[in-house]
C-alpha cells in the first residue's frame, strides 16, 4: 500500500552556495541532470549552483535557474534512489513557486 505525498519546492531567495551539493556527489543521474541543464541553458549550472557567488545567485535568471535545477534535482534523487527504497509513497500534490 502506498501513502499519499506532497512535494514542496522552494522559491526565489531560497538559494545558496552549495546547494544540491551532496546529491551531486552521490548520484550519477543528478550530475547528468546538471549537465543536461548547462547545455539547454548556455550556464555552467554545476559551477552556478556548488561554488557561485551569492552575488552571482542573486541575479534573477540565475537564481530561477538554480532553483529550478536544484529542485528537479531533489525530485530525481528522491524518484530514483530513495523513495523506492525507503518510502512506498506516490505524490500527489507538488507545491512551489
Amino acid at each position: 500500500m502506498t501513502k499519499d505525498v506532497a512535494l514542496m519546492f522552494p522559491g526565489s531567495g531560497s538559494q545558496y552556495v552549495g546547494m544540491a551539493r551532496w546529491l551531486y556527489e552521490r548520484y550519477p543521474q543528478v550530475r547528468t541532470l546538471f549537465d543536461e541543464a548547462s547545455q539547454i541553458t548556455e550556464r555552467d549550472m554545476a559551477a552556478l549552483c556548488l561554488s557561485g557567488t551569492l552575488v552571482q545567485l542573486a541575479e534573477p535568471t540565475a537564481m530561477a535557474l538554480a532553483i529550478y535545477t536544484t529542485s528537479v534535482a531533489h525530485f530525481v534523487a528522491w524518484q530514483q534512489f530513495l523513495a523506492p527504497n525507503r518510502c512506498p509513497c506516490q505524490p500527489t500534490l507538488y507545491v512551489g513557486s
